[in-house]
C-alpha cells in the first residue's frame, strides 16, 4: 500500500476518571495515537483493557471495566 504509516505520538491530556464505586482519580491520560485519533473519545476506545493515568510520579494501570465516566479536568 502507498499509504504513509501512521505515526503514534504520545498524547496526554489532563483527566478525572469516576468510578463505579464512588470514587475518582485525576491525573494525566497518557495514550500511544495518531494525532487525527488524539480525542479524548478515541483515546478511551482503544482496544486495551487499562487506561495508563499519571498521577504525580505514579503511573496508575486503570481497568476501563471498573471507569462510570471519564471527564476533562480543569488543570
Amino acid at each position: 500500500s502507498d499509504e504513509e504509516p501512521a505515526f503514534l505520538l504520545m498524547h496526554i491530556e489532563d483527566i478525572t476518571t469516576l468510578f463505579t464505586d464512588g470514587t475518582a482519580l485525576s491525573g494525566a491520560l497518557l495514550a500511544e495515537v495518531p494525532k487525527e485519533k488524539a480525542r479524548l473519545s478515541d483515546c478511551l476506545n482503544l482496544p486495551e483493557s487499562f487506561l495508563s493515568v499519571k498521577k504525580e510520579k505514579t503511573l496508575c494501570f486503570i481497568n476501563k471495566s471498573a471507569i462510570q465516566k471519564v471527564v476533562y479536568s480543569k488543570g
